[in-house]
């Protein structure tokens, strides 16, 4: 038999569509991996969360007022704890919302294999990368018109130790380019990024172009030369 919660969730999926069933699917999987960390939580997931599961799979939308309408108008959440930077909330019946998504197609049965590996294992190495924060370090470093040592360290110490595997799993997610279109955007960035920062600001510092003999490169003026040795 199905419950009042499991008719009202297919209701707002009815009704809203896709969103509501990736908001809902990112609240069950926050949800899931709050509880699996062990940690006492005041509730069973956060607006923050949802909104960073959403990105992860390249969705940017704002989930506040779908999560406002799944309280107030349906009641299949509840506001758990808010202060001004967190807003924590929990399912009135989370077994009904976990037999809905499953019936929706959105979560596995439990003893279901994975359906594809390498798209698996492609998504736990790009959680490992953590883009966002990569691209914001080098954002900031190509902002600076000069760079310190710490800088330059950096910079050289990212190229040779991590680079490498962001351009290796970026080739890779390539190839699933809807589910990581998020991911990719931002690989891309950071990868052009680095390369202006090689090229414009790693080498300032007064530097000086060489001969292949490695002798300065020196410009001479023929004019005048050719007037001293006439006066000598």
């Amino acid at each position: 038999m199905v419950s009042l919660i499991e008719s009202v969730l297919q209701e707002v999926l009815l009704r809203y569509g896709d969103r509501a069933y990736y908001v809902l699917k990112a609240a069950w999987e926050v949800s899931e991996e709050y509880a699996e960390d062990g940690r006492k939580y005041p509730g069973d997931f956060d607006f923050g969360g949802v909104v960073r599961k959403l990105r992860s799979w390249g969705i940017r939308y704002n989930p506040n007022q779908l999560l406002r309408i799944m309280e107030r108008e349906y009641g299949v959440i509840e506001t758990t704890y808010k202060s001004a930077a967190q807003h924590w909330y929990s399912f009135a019946d989370p077994q009904a919302v976990a037999r809905v998504l499953r019936d929706y197609g959105g979560l596995p049965e439990e003893d279901e294999g994975i359906a594809d590996p390498e798209e698996y294992v492609l998504e736990i190495q790009i959680e490992a990368i953590g883009i966002d924060d990569v691209l914001r370090r080098i954002k900031a470093i190509h902002r600076k018109h000069t760079l310190s040592i710490a800088d330059r360290e950096f910079i050289r110490k990212f190229v040779i130790d991590e680079l490498p595997m962001i351009a290796k799993v970026l080739k890779e997610a390539l190839k699933f380019e809807d589910r990581f279109s998020d991911f990719i955007r931002k690989a891309s960035l950071t990868l052009r990024l680095t390369k202006e920062v090689i090229a414009h600001k790693l080498r300032q510092g007064g530097v000086r172009a060489t001969h292949l003999s490695g002798e300065p490169n020196v410009s001479i003026d023929v004019r005048n030369e050719r007037s001293r040795l006439r006066r000598t």
